[in-house]
């Protein structure tokens, strides 16, 4: 049975020459068109999702060659135009499916699209990679218990203080992102600040501008910045479906 492998909503008539689909023979991808929306899809074997995204993931297995093609479609996309990209693994039924989800989404899709129309997204990480501060003190026939006790205490305060601080120098990162870019997803990945920002395309040298001087002012509470991207919107692609047809 052949079903339609969705990638994105995208304005229709944005010419993507060439790009391939995912699958072992790489099908072209194309456009389901409605008054200006369309969703990228390409057909797809529906035998061969069988037991595919239960697989374990390996450079060379075919989940991941999957996974990769999904991506590059979407950059190819988003090289071209604002892109709302599907959730990896999206396949509609049939062309009725497809035109029901244009349907169905479609002053959503073309507001978000609206959004993120001449935008692309960084990500920005905080994190600290500097080592816990080693308790030195040793009890030893030298070492009386209470000077032990109270070098302990000093240590587990200093610790407790540079957490503190790098919980406020991360806050302060966010805000001031927060205030200056077009929007910002935070993404709780265990650092202490992990954050999806998207930015003008007009302003992304002002941004790398800000990201250097926030990078300064971590580097002296003892954290790290990165910066990486650009990406195509995942992070900021709301609408993805949860498709009844899929």
């Amino acid at each position: 049975m052949t079903g339609l492998y969705a990638y994105a909503f995208l304005p229709a008539g944005t010419e993507l020459p060439g790009v391939r689909g995912v699958g072992p023979d790489g099908p072209p991808v194309r456009q389901v068109s409605r008054d200006g929306l369309a969703a990228l899809v390409s057909d797809v074997d529906t035998a061969r999702l069988t037991g595919l995204f239960d697989e374990d993931v390996t450079e060379d297995s075919e989940l991941a060659r999957w996974a990769r093609t999904h991506d590059s479609v979407i950059r190819a996309a988003f090289a071209c135009a604002a892109v709302l990209p599907f959730r990896f693994g999206t396949v509609l039924r049939d062309r009725a499916a497809a035109d029901r989800l244009l349907a169905e989404r479609y002053d959503m899709a073309l507001t978000m699209l609206a959004h993120l129309r001449d935008r692309v997204e960084w990500g920005v990480r905080v994190h600290d990679d500097s080592p816990a501060p080693s308790d030195d003190a040793r009890a030893t026939d030298r070492t009386s218990g209470t000077a032990y006790l109270a070098s302990r205490r000093n240590r587990l305060r200093a610790v407790d203080e540079h957490r503190a601080r790098a919980r406020d120098v991360a806050a302060d990162v966010r805000d001031e992102l927060a205030a200056w870019a077009a929007d910002v997803v935070d993404r709780p990945r265990g650092a202490l600040l992990d954050l999806a920002v998207l930015v003008d395309r007009s302003a992304v040298d002002e941004f790398h501008a800000r990201a250097g001087q926030l990078a300064t002012r971590v580097a002296e509470a003892g954290l790290v910045l990165d910066v990486t991207g650009p990406w195509p919107p995942y992070s900021f692609a709301r609408t993805a479906p949860e498709v009844a047809d899929a």
